[in-house]
């Protein structure tokens, strides 16, 4: 299906266990499997919904991800998205996990490892879905 509008409101199967829904401002991305075919459809899909916003505007996003490692193919696909919008997007970057032995290794790749690849979205991770989207409403 293609990527909803940002006046949606449903939440909308991108496939390979990927949906995303609109949330007032708020890109909200959720995965049920971390196989290549659901991180190639996620990482498609952030530069669909990027690029619906206003040049201007912030970009927040909210990832809720299932208990996952990180998979190099998924860092690379990261840091290739972060790079793309190095310097011409800023904003926001949520991730809800459930709280797991791959949180730490996550919290470091995530608000760590790609704030050195690029500095223009703050990132953090979180457990609490209410907290993260408090968190990436502050800087709207």
């Amino acid at each position: 299906m293609a990527f909803p509008p940002p006046t949606s409101l449903d939440v909308v199967d991108l496939g390979n266990g990927v949906t995303v829904q609109w949330l007032g401002a708020i890109i909200h991305f959720h995965l049920t499997g971390v196989v290549r075919a659901a991180i190639d459809t996620w990482m498609d899909n952030i530069s669909i919904g990027v690029d619906l916003l206003p040049a201007d505007a912030p970009v927040l996003l909210l990832h809720e991800l299932p208990e996952m490692p990180v998979t190099p193919y998924m860092r690379q696909r990261s840091e290739a998205i972060v790079l793309h919008y190095k310097d011409k997007r800023h904003g926001r970057t949520a991730v809800l996990l459930p709280e797991s032995v791959f949180g730490a290794i996550i919290r470091n790749f995530t608000e760590r490892d790609l704030s050195r690849v690029s500095k223009s979205f703050e990132r953090r991770l979180f457990s609490d879905r209410e907290t993260a989207i408090k968190w990436l409403l502050e800087i709207s």
